[in-house]
């Protein structure tokens, strides 16, 4: 998997990966990955959606796995995917995706040098976990 991701950070493909722990894959190494962005994000609960979002040339397809790309999940374990079509799972999809990737909290930038600090931007601190769920508690009084 990371050869396939190399791969494709050669041929100009944008990679954005939002992971829970260990990394085998470095990003930002120049002409092999440096098209890949990976934060690591750590916290209370399980934080990484196990989701993949291509965009498919402006035709993003979406799916949910059931495993991450771990040797073990890939070589020892039944494991499944699958396609999601249904566009309102699709935005939501997206809007969790986003949420965690603009966490700057707890997540951690996956770095070439292994620093690996904490995502810093020039925004305010967003913590991806607290603000899912505050999200998901304002929907549900609407109700």
């Amino acid at each position: 998997m990371i050869a396939k991701l190399y791969d494709a950070s050669k041929a100009g493909v944008k990679v954005d990966m939002i992971i829970r722990g260990i990394c085998c894959l470095v990003p930002g190494i120049e002409g092999i990955s440096e098209n890949i962005t990976v934060i690591s994000i750590v916290d209370r609960y399980l934080e990484h959606a196990r989701m993949l979002i291509f965009e498919n040339g402006g035709k993003p397809e979406y799916f949910i796995t059931s495993a991450d790309f771990m040797e073990r999940n890939l070589d020892k374990r039944i494991e499944v995917g699958a396609l999601i079509e249904d566009k309102k799972i699709q935005e939501e999809l997206e809007r969790i995706f986003d949420y965690q990737w603009r966490g700057s909290v707890k997540a951690r930038l996956i770095t070439a040098d292994s620093s690996n600090n904490y995502r810093r931007n020039n925004l305010p601190p967003f913590h991806a976990q607290v603000e899912m769920y505050r999200s998901y508690k304002a929907q549900e009084d609407n109700h």
